[in-house]
């Protein structure tokens, strides 16, 4: 006998809920096995086994044991995407988490894990993408989760507190944590070619290959946040005040660079930055069942950040000419969303749904090239949605409006543009599903892409935004295929295809008579991004040994200023084993190749781990040894050619090389009856009209 389970996340089922659709009961003589995963038109759902929950020290170390195939999750990361590349919006029960929500889960009370795409459930406020946590519910208790993870012989340590108690209905969260990452691998060895104009007008090649020598950087961040959330049978509310402080108060570069032969070469550089941010904010989720069928979910948020970011660069060639740009941002920024949903019948919904976003963003630059900038932009979005559900199908198809206003240092870009999804699915039982999506939308720049002040950057180039740039319209058609037969074995396949019209990029051309070269943030050609997949998961031997692998095939096309094709192969694979209290995954990845919508070829080194981990009781030990076959820094090498401007960047990174990293954890339980789940937000960095 095959038994389906699952618990319910509130009084009443909503209707993107997954329980109802796991297969109730498969006579199979006397032999009785739990069915841990279903599949069907609304999305998929897996129920993870005790030990998975046992060896996961949070909620994606838990999503990378579960191995499921629609999803793309590495070790030790902290995001999330599908198998196709796509971000996922994680929730813990219908509230939105971020990194200190993944951090402090109590992965033991995960009940089963939700995957939806393009959900109708307001509370997932339109995102495309979602896993949602359900976890289990107790009356009254709490618990406290320190975590510390340390990287050796690197200086990175991140230590962070989570606590949880509930009463009743109310639920109280704070976290506090503090990561010091120190640094001797950072930057990039570049060379490059400036196509540049003698005084005489001549042409000619100026070279410029620039290798690091030895590098510093310190880094520290200080996160706390606090909330408190309601759920009662009729609603659901939460508030989160948090406060972030960032500081790098050292970053320096040093080394050799050349720009030709004789007295040209043999020279050196000194760079030197520091920053610092400072961050307030305040985040609500309120989600109310109304009469007559309707729910309503109301999202505010506000937040301010001050940011200062000083930065020199100075070379033996023009020792008398530094280069200086000292920042001082001031930014304040708030949403607030709306989604009213009425379900009629148990076949149709429709739903009305509202945003508004604003960003004030004062900026003071100071040093080579002072200005200052005020931006200020709004966006207004209107829009309907219908889903239907019948047996087997689940169709929905939403689109609106939205309004866009920036205004830059007095001078106003407005544009107004339309936006739809239709997603349909079928299912004719809980092993298989097949859906397809079609999505077209538009790509907005961001405030430093709109700056209209010029910046340098090192000795030939400078670089702008537009005040004026437009944006761009994408299109996007996907269709995927799910197989889950058994427990033992799951499967999905998929292909997509992109493509952004007149896309925003990097265009380079002659500056200051010639003797420079400006890159400038404009619209030209169109790019497209064509994928082929799959993702399989395979228990070996159920409850010891698992394989899991995904193979995909790009197609990337650019045209316009970047005309050119490339067509790059690239795979994963995880195998796990367990026994006991212990267990031990390899993963390895292939070398990752992309040609982005900026005309830059990017070639990232493939990487490879080996972990362990002991778990019991409330003790969670990883281990991990990364690329222990690699002993240089280069993390990867990207291509840029241009008729002015041709560059080959290598880049810098600690973790590229053998490196060694330990994580430890322990849950302290106190109470009887504990409500755990909704892992509190950490705040994070917002949208930043700073030039780079």
């Amino acid at each position: 006998m095959v038994v389906a389970f699952g618990l319910p996340a509130m009084a009443s089922e909503p209707a993107d809920s997954l329980a109802a659709d796991m297969e109730a009961v498969e006579l199979k003589g006397v032999e009785i096995e739990a069915k841990m995963q279903s599949t069907s038109a609304k999305g998929s759902v897996f129920i993870p086994t005790k030990q998975q929950r046992d060896a996961a020290s949070n909620a994606t170390d838990l999503l990378f044991r579960m191995g499921i195939p629609e999803l793309d999750v590495k070790p030790m990361g902290t995001s999330v995407s599908t198998i196709s590349g796509e971000s996922v919006q994680l929730f813990i029960d219908y509230l939105p988490a971020t990194e200190a929500d993944v951090e402090g889960l109590r992965t033991e009370d995960v009940r089963r894990v939700e995957v939806l795409n393009f959900p109708t459930d307001p509370r997932f406020q339109g995102a495309l993408h979602v896993v949602n946590f359900i976890m289990q519910k107790y009356e009254y208790g709490g618990y406290t989760k320190p975590t510390v993870t340390q990287f050796v012989p690197f200086q990175y340590t991140d230590f962070n507190v989570y606590s949880k108690f509930a009463y009743k209905k109310m639920t109280f969260d704070i976290t506090t944590g503090l990561l010091d990452r120190r640094t001797h691998h950072l930057g990039s060895s570049t060379e490059q070619t400036y196509m540049l104009t003698s005084p005489t007008g001549a042409g000619y090649a100026q070279e410029r290959n620039l290798s690091e020598g030895s590098s510093h950087q310190i880094f520290d961040n200080a996160p706390v946040s606090f909330r408190a959330s309601y759920n009662g049978d009729k609603a659901q509310i939460s508030n989160t005040v948090g406060f972030s402080y960032s500081n790098t108060p050292r970053q320096t570069l040093a080394g050799a660079v050349d720009y030709g032969e004789g007295d040209l070469a043999g020279h050196s550089y000194d760079s030197r930055q520091s920053q610092s941010s400072r961050i307030v904010s305040w985040n609500g989720n309120y989600y109310f069942i109304l009469p007559s069928s309707f729910t309503l979910a109301v999202d505010p948020r506000v937040r301010y950040e001050n940011r200062h970011s000083d930065s020199y660069y100075v070379t033996t060639l023009y020792p008398s000419s530094p280069i200086v740009n000292d920042v001082r941002e001031n930014v304040v920024d708030g949403a607030l969303k709306f989604n009213l949903h009425r379900a009629i019948g148990d076949r149709h919904s429709v739903a009305l749904r509202g945003q508004g976003t604003f960003i004030n963003d004062r900026l003071d630059y100071s040093g080579t090239t002072p200005y200052k900038n005020v931006f200020h932009s709004y966006t207004a979005l209107g829009g309907l949605e219908y889903a239907y559900t019948y047996g087997k199908w689940f169709a929905k198809i939403d689109g609106g409006v939205i309004g866009e206003w920036n205004d830059i240092n007095g001078s106003m870009v407005k544009d107004v543009y339309p936006f739809g999804h239709l997603n349909a699915s079928y299912s004719p039982d809980s092993r298989n599903s097949i859906s397809a999506y079609v999505q077209y939308a538009t790509t907005t720049p961001g405030l430093a892409e709109r700056s209209p002040n010029v910046q340098q950057s090192n000795e030939f180039l400078y670089i702008t935004g537009d005040p004026d740039v437009r944006n761009s319209r994408h299109t996007t058609l996907f269709l995927s295929y799910n197989w889950m037969p058994s427990n033992r074995f799951q499967l999905s396949v998929f292909g997509s295809y992109y493509r952004i019209y007149d896309r925003l990029t990097c265009i380079y051309d002659s500056y200051d008579g010639g003797r420079a070269v400006i890159r400038q943030y404009l619209t030209d050609g169109d790019f497209t991004k064509g994928q082929l997949g799959t993702s399989a998961f395979y228990a070996i031997l159920p409850g010891k040994l698992y394989v899991n692998c995904a193979l995909t095939q790009d197609f990337f096309r650019s045209t316009g200023y970047y005309d050119q094709n490339r067509n790059p192969f690239r795979f994963n694979a995880t195998l796990s084993w367990y026994s006991g209290n212990f267990g031990v995954y390899g993963y390895y990845q292939s070398e990752n190749r992309t040609l982005n919508e900026y005309g830059t070829y990017v070639k990232e080194r493939d990487s490879y781990q080996i972990g362990m981990s002991y778990f019991k009781g409330g003790l969670n030990v990883q281990l991990a040894v990364l690329n222990f076959l690699r002993f240089n820094y280069t993390q990867s090498v990207s291509y840029l050619e241009t008729p002015v401007v041709s560059q080959i960047s290598r880049s810098m990174m600690q973790y590229s090389k053998f490196n060694v990293a330990l994580k430890v954890s322990y849950t302290f339980h106190y109470g009887k009856k504990v409500q755990e789940g909704n892992e509190l937000e950490a705040v994070r960095s917002g949208q930043s009209g700073i030039l780079k």
